[in-house]
């Protein structure tokens, strides 16, 4: 669901300001919900205007999703799974479908080399 508003605010806002902010909370994302990471997301969605609650609810939504995938049993990638699919909905402007559904069946190590080829 929050990849199709991101691409929605995007048309709005801009895919490379939305893309540079998502950025900045992945950078900020560790293994807890840490709480001046929630007050920066509202800092942070205060220049989106009358969309700034919904971009607060989708970045804390997206933070929330990353502190989890740090603390999957076994998990390889970590967050950096919902950075491929911000990156591919955003950057490359891919279709949410085929963000969605682009891991699936891939093992971790193909992803690994597709972020490495992304850069991050």
């Amino acid at each position: 669901m929050y990849f199709e508003r991101l691409v929605v605010l995007a048309k709005k806002h801009s895919r490379q300001k939305i893309y540079r902010d998502f950025i900045t909370l992945f950078d900020k994302t560790g293994t807890a919900i840490d709480n001046m990471v929630l007050e920066w997301i509202k800092i942070i969605s205060k220049p989106y205007g009358e969309d700034r609650i919904e971009i607060r609810k989708w970045f804390t939504v997206m933070y929330a999703a990353m502190v989890a995938e740090e603390n999957k049993a076994h998990a390889k990638l970590g967050k950096r799974i919902k950075r491929l699919g911000v990156y591919q909905v955003l950057i490359l402007q891919k279709s949410v479908l085929h963000v969605v559904n682009y891991s699936r069946g891939r093992k971790w190590y193909e992803l690994d080399e597709v972020m490495k080829w992304y850069g991050f």
